[in-house]
């Protein structure tokens, strides 16, 4: 029996111990894990996970809810008023003279009341267009921040892949470099050279490893951008794969452009929705200057510990007997309610919502100056980059090809080292100016895409 217990007590024992070791081992297996995110999963992470759209997306309820309770006026209220009440029996009466009728001391009071607006100055109406307004600017504000995490994702995406594409130039120009060494050393050792031309070349593997060095940071710090962007905490590390260079058939005439910019643009579309909620708002201050019309009605009960008294008895015996009085009671009515003085604030109201409008009216003006700009922007960054990329192709064949014949001029003794440092740095640098061309373009038709609004609609595509 004894032996049966130790087993038990120490079966619970390792089971208790797998169930702590267990999360510490799961948790450093998905530490160890690298996912690998197409640009399409990124976007579709940043879409789910960033907490800029969620924020954007939670204001949406807020104006639902502004609109709620601007329709809650086309509805009666009703309301229940209840009440007990002690009084003082020896008060004066209501008349003020003397009265020889024992006053109530006690009063119990249970209404139930209604009230319906018949005519407010169309308050209701007005509060209910620009809450309407508010909703589908708040949308518009939704797809605008949508389509500038998608360009923000783009870029994050693009400057990774950039990162990586440069490690990768550098590693292989460190090899072209240990390559130089290798025959420099060779031809020191068989007398064809000076030292100094071995020191360069050893000198220029160690610039190579310094290169390496950079571009990883860079790559750490392109990645933490990324997982930011599209509102990753874990602790997962994510890599992208590489990419064959694609150039998209994008029309890039200003005129076409700019005509999809005042149609489609989230921004845009959003200030005048917000002028035409400006304007409603105009309407809705000035309904103060309306007398309010309704209906109003009530039915309830009233308790009183005195209804009526009656004498009783004779002589030593005589006493009042008092009786408690419960009836219902019942009101209804037409009511006008007119503001006739309020100190001003009507007034001020109005003009703050005139003010308002006007500076949304300058704001539109400011927004549509900043998005030609933008477009402009945009349009001469996407064509220096692919002008870029055009020009960085050709030099990398002319280097490359320079660079081999130098090498082998060199071996020749026609040329000096300097001259092969300088073919492997012309080459280097065209290398990575072409994928950073790249880059600049994907980034800059991402941000165009936004621009004209079809960023949502090209990553639904």
């Amino acid at each position: 029996m004894i032996k049966q217990k130790f087993r038990v007590g120490k079966f619970l024992l390792m089971t208790l111990l797998f169930l702590l070791v267990l999360p510490a081992l799961t948790w450093s297996q998905q530490k160890g894990e690298v996912r690998i995110l197409t640009l399409k999963e990124c976007l579709d992470q940043a879409l789910r996970y960033n907490p800029t759209i969620s924020v954007s997306r939670e204001r949406i309820q807020e104006m639902i809810q502004d609109y709620n309770i601007a329709r809650a006026g086309l509805f009666p209220t009703i309301n229940l008023h209840a009440y007990a009440n002690w009084l003082d029996p020896s008060r004066l009466s209501p008349g003020g003279g003397v009265t020889t009728t024992t006053l109530f001391s006690q009063e119990n009071l249970a209404l139930l009341t209604a009230k319906q607006n018949i005519f407010d100055g169309l308050k209701t109406y007005y509060g209910m267009k620009g809450a309407k307004m508010g909703v589908e600017s708040q949308r518009e504000a939704l797809r605008g921040t949508k389509e500038e995490v998608l360009s923000q994702v783009y870029q994050a995406y693009y400057r990774l892949l950039e990162a990586k594409e440069t490690l990768g130039v550098a590693q292989e120009s460190k090899k072209q470099r240990e390559g130089f060494r290798d025959m420099a050393e060779a031809l020191l050792k068989a007398g064809k050279v000076t030292k100094l031309d071995f020191l360069r070349s050893d000198s220029q593997v160690i610039d190579a490893d310094q290169t390496i060095v950079q571009a990883q940071n860079n790559i750490i710090l392109a990645k933490a951008i990324l997982k930011k962007t599209m509102g990753l905490r874990d602790e997962a590390e994510i890599d992208i794969p590489g990419e064959t260079t694609k150039i998209s058939p994008e029309q890039l005439d200003e005129l076409t452009l700019w005509e999809k910019v005042n149609q489609k643009n989230s921004d845009l579309k959003r200030i005048n929705l917000d002028i035409e909620r400006a304007k409603a708002n105009i309407s809705l201050a000035k309904a103060d200057y309306w007398p309010v019309i309704s209906f109003q009605a009530g039915w309830g009960y009233r308790n009183r510990d005195i209804g009526s008294a009656e004498l009783f008895g004779t002589g030593k015996n005589t006493f009042f007997r008092f009786f408690s009085g419960t009836a219902d009671e019942y009101t209804y009515g037409i009511f006008l309610d007119y503001n006739i003085f309020s100190g001003g604030s009507t007034r001020a109201t109005v003009a703050k919502a005139k003010s308002i409008s006007l500076q949304l009216g300058d704001s539109k003006k400011v927004l549509l100056d900043q998005l030609k700009v933008d477009l402009n922007t945009a349009l001469s960054q996407i064509r220096d980059a692919l002008k870029g990329m055009d020009s960085a192709k050709e030099a990398i064949a002319v280097n490359q090809e320079a660079y081999d014949a130098t090498v082998a001029m060199y071996q020749a003794g026609k040329v000096t080292s300097l001259d092969v440092m300088q073919a492997q740095i012309s080459l280097i640098i065209s290398k990575a100016s072409y994928v950073n061309y790249y880059a600049n373009y994907q980034t800059a038709l991402a941000q165009l895409r936004k621009i004209i609004g079809e960023g949502e609609t090209f990553y639904e595509k």
